[in-house]
This record gives structure tokens, sequence and C-alpha cells, in this order.
């Protein structure tokens, strides 16, 4: 009788998966922000060569209030005629708010002009400064602005610097933000 020799056969073994170790990735740090960091104030040089102040609101930190972020002067040569106050109201995000209202003042009354939804770059609420309608007549240091509703900065010494009939311009821009 022959001799059986065993010879190797092909047996099909399912393969293994070796799980390979991937090193855990540090993931970023999230840290919300609640606000925000505040926009500097732009505060045009030639306002104070003409006295007007920047008086800013009392206010602890958390609280929120109105912020002025930008403050500039035209001069007759840039002014196109105008002799008004323009204000933008913005809110955390530098989005502009439709129906704030705004004080202007002056020594012996004051006035409240609302902001209105209007084409940028116009400025969204304005105040004349004319002859005809708020004492006193043609005088600098007549008027100051301030935002209604929360705490607010403060422009103030606004008016028409001589000679008394040229006409001027002042762009304020204030923004709600939290101290």
């Amino acid at each position: 009788m022959p001799t059986l020799v065993p010879t190797a056969t092909r047996t099909l073994i399912p393969p293994t998966t070796t799980r390979t170790r991937i090193p855990a990735t540090a993931l970023p740090t999230f840290v919300p922000t609640l606000n925000p960091p505040p926009r500097p104030l732009v505060w045009d040089p030639r306002l104070n060569e003409l006295k007007i102040e920047y008086v800013p609101a009392n206010v602890q930190p958390g609280e929120r209030y109105w912020r002025l972020t930008h403050a500039e002067f035209w001069a007759e040569q840039e002014n196109q005629g105008k002799n008004h106050i323009f204000v933008n109201v913005l809110d955390e995000n530098g989005a502009r708010l439709i129906g704030e209202t705004i004080t202007i003042e002056w020594l012996d009354g004051s006035h409240v002009i609302t902001t209105e939804d209007k084409p940028a770059p116009e400025y969204s609420a304005n105040f004349p400064m004319d002859i005809n309608h708020y004492p006193p007549w043609h005088s600098l240091g007549a008027y100051r602005a301030r935002v209604n509703g929360l705490p607010s900065d403060i422009v103030q010494g606004m008016g028409r610097p001589p000679p008394k009939s040229r006409p001027v311009v002042y762009l304020l821009t204030f923004q709600r933000t939290v101290r």
C-alpha cells in the first residue's frame, strides 16, 4: 500500500483587522466671546481746536451703555452747505439701529431726534443747527448730544464756530457696548 504524504493545501483564513492607534489631537478650546471688542474712538483733531468735549458715560464694569466710537467735523469746504449734527447708532456688532432716540440739548432747551432707515453712507438721524430753529443762534458751544435708553457718552460744545455765519457739520457714531 502506498504511503500517504501530506501536501500543503490552501486554507482560506479571514483577515484579521489590526487596529492602528491614532494619537488624539488636541482640539482648540472654544472660548465664547460675549461681546466683540469695542471699536476704538476715532476723534477728529479739529474738534479739540474748537474745544468740543467728549464726556465718557459713568458706568460700572459689566454695564451696557452707548459708547462714542466716531466724532468728525466738516468745515465749510466739506459740508456741502449743510449745517447739522448727524448721528448713527449701532448695536454691539456694528449694525445700524433704527428707532433709537438721541437728545440734542442746548442752554435753554432740548430736542429728541430718532434714527431712521436711510441708505448708507447717509447718517440715520440729523439735527439742523439753523438760525431759524433753536437758540442760542449761531453759538459755538451751544449743543450737546447723547443717546437715550442707556447711560451714554456725551459730545458737548458743538455749534457754529466764528465766523458764525459759516455752516459746519458734526458726524457722531455711538455703539451699544458693555464696559
